[in-house]
């Protein structure tokens, strides 16, 4: 009897549930001991997780045969996508709080102004530096925004970017469910991944770890526009896809010049 079993194939085929729960596995593994982690035991105890998760789409019966007839050794055929870079790009769905509509950003973060991407990008590096929920309630309060009805461009239904208002906003969006909140972390970090290795320039990897170099982008951003205090507020209100698109053609044009 041939079953068809549906199973996500890359981080975008993810359901936003399935998201959530992979995203809560994973961060609850990295928080075990080392020993742990390295463990047999523990790296299979994740990959169970994981497979169930995958496979949650399909009816009881599916799940249950599928389940059955996946040995342990053939978990990573199924699930190695999760444990590559992260490149998810849809971000989860808007919410409500206290009767208030919440609504995230356009996949891979494309209605982004550079001063929204600039506080996002420096909370997501403080939360995944230090672990501090503070740092991850601020970073969702920056993506999720309640609805502008006075906007009329159709290009972002969330009010503009305030830093004291999102700050604001904070202990409501501490309410969220930790999943969702790491949902909206990961969609953050596969767009980021996105953002990265389309302005290779701007984001250079590390010589030594072929990693990005993390540098805070309000200092690019200030070295990009000369240090002069005049441009900063003109600058920060572009688009971030069309400040980097002219930043990474002049540093190439720069390197070309060497």
């Amino acid at each position: 009897m041939v079953i068809d079993i549906k199973i996500p194939q890359s981080w975008d085929d993810l359901t936003e549930s399935q998201l959530r729960q992979i995203a809560l596995n994973l961060e609850q593994f990295r928080e075990m001991p080392e020993s742990f982690q390295k463990s047999a035991k523990g790296i299979n105890r994740l990959y169970a997780k994981i497979i169930k998760t995958l496979l949650s789409k399909n009816n009881f019966i599916k799940r249950y045969f599928a389940f059955r007839q996946i040995p342990p050794a053939n978990y990573l055929d199924h699930l190695n996508f999760v444990l590559l870079q992260n490149n998810r790009q849809k971000f989860p769905s808007a919410f409500y709080i206290a009767a208030k509509k919440y609504v995230g950003p356009s996949p891979r973060l494309q209605n982004l102004t550079i001063k929204e991407f600039s506080f996002a990008d420096a909370m997501y590096y403080q939360y995944k530096k230090t672990q501090n929920i503070h740092f991850l309630n601020l970073l969702c309060a920056t993506l999720y925004r309640p609805v502008d009805k006075l906007d009329t461009s159709g290009i972002d239904k969330r009010k503009p970017f305030n830093k004291i208002t999102t700050q604001q906003a904070a202990p409501k969006i501490s309410r969220l469910l930790h999943s969702k909140k790491l949902a909206i972390l990961y969609a953050y970090e596969g767009s980021r991944n996105y953002i990265v290795s389309l302005y290779p320039s701007i984001f250079p990897k590390s010589e030594t770890t072929q990693e990005e170099a993390y540098t805070p982008f309000g200092k690019l951003l200030h070295y990009k526009i000369g240090f002069d205090p005049y441009k900063i507020k003109d600058t920060e209100m572009l688009n971030l896809h069309d400040f980097f698109s002219i930043y990474e053609n002049e540093l190439k044009e720069l390197q070309n010049q060497k």
